[in-house]
């Protein structure tokens, strides 16, 4: 699959009294960016920790499964349309580019819209 998920480690972090780190974890927060398919870009800022929180279980379920082994099938009428998701959680920065180019990035496309409630 091509879409591109990264949760990058080490970034932020909470206090760690084995080390003496006091650094206090950013709050767990995503910005979602619907860009491209003819319409206007839109941005959802996500508060992952209270009010967003079954949004942003669905999304980064759905993204976490974007990288699965499978055999995709090239969409019959690509589109440029494409997520962007962007955030932290528990301290680990979460960043994914979603497209529709294959049948296979077309599902995980869905289900970060259907977490959205779109």
């Amino acid at each position: 699959m091509s879409a591109a998920v990264a949760i990058v480690a080490g970034c932020g972090g909470g206090g760690d009294a084995a080390t003496g780190s006091t650094e206090a974890v950013p709050p767990d927060r995503l910005a979602v960016s619907l860009r491209g398919g003819g319409g206007p870009d839109i941005r959802f800022d996500l508060d992952c920790g209270v009010a967003d929180r079954p949004a942003c279980a669905a999304i980064l379920a759905a993204i976490g499964d974007a990288d699965q082994d499978e055999t995709c099938t090239a969409a019959a009428a690509g589109s440029d349309a494409r997520i962007v998701v962007t955030g932290t959680i528990s301290g680990d920065r979460v960043s994914a580019l979603l497209g529709r180019r294959t049948d296979c990035e077309i599902r995980v496309y869905d289900r970060v819209i259907d977490g959205l409630g779109l």
